[in-house]
């Protein structure tokens, strides 16, 4: 928990970039021998912090679902959710799930940190848990696709959920990639509502448009 509030603060007061070990564990109050027991290097300690930012969008989520009755319309307020979140912080939604992580560590940082700080996940999305749970974002997205398709009885393969989550996922990495480049350039509801027409033109080519508005 300390090493991971002092990371945070060290992020926002002068960048992800400007990360080291010694900083954060100076800050935390502890050596830098102490923060090997938790983490195995910088890139580590850094994934697992940045897990923290997911907070906004994870409280947030229950407002966009809020008075929605349609499951499929849920699956695209979800998707609403994340980018509005992502598109605000791209770098780190871009570390957190499109960076090339070859590590056991990283495949089990949703669980464990969420282990640590149960209090993050709430009781009214406990529905999705099992997405939160999840590092890799196509199963992220296939879990929440799959289950909006099971509550409208669609009757459709687990191949076909896959190719439209794969072609979703890159809809919205190549967004998160120009909000990213841009700097901001393009507002980012702008970004959010172009994300989502092409997403609906996925699910609509696939003809997974049943019920939804």
């Amino acid at each position: 928990m300390y090493f991971v509030d002092a990371t945070i603060e060290l992020i926002d007061a002068e960048g992800i970039g400007a990360l080291s070990i010694r900083k954060v564990a100076e800050r935390a109050g502890y050596n830098s021998a102490t923060l090997y027991h938790y983490f195995t290097n910088l890139r580590h300690l850094t994934f697992f912090s940045c897990i923290r930012y997911l907070r906004e969008y994870v409280e947030d989520l229950p407002n966009y679902l809020k008075e929605v009755s349609s499951p499929l319309d849920k699956y695209f307020k979800i998707w609403e959710c994340f980018c509005t979140h992502a598109y605000n912080r791209p770098e780190i939604y871009e570390l957190l799930f499109f960076e090339d992580l070859e590590d056991e560590n990283f495949d089990t940082s949703f669980q464990s940190y969420y282990q640590v700080f149960p209090e993050e996940l709430t009781e009214d999305i406990q529905d999705y848990y099992d997405m939160f749970l999840e590092h890799d974002i196509y199963t992220r997205e296939f879990l929440a696709l799959k289950k909006s398709c099971t509550k409208m009885d669609i009757d459709t393969t687990d191949q076909v959920l896959t190719q439209i989550s794969e072609m979703n996922v890159l809809i919205f990495r190549g967004m998160l990639s120009n909000m990213k480049s841009r700097g901001g350039k393009l507002p980012i509801g702008d970004a959010v509502k172009r994300t989502l027409l092409y997403m609906n033109h996925t699910c609509i080519s696939f003809e997974l448009d049943k019920d939804h508005s």
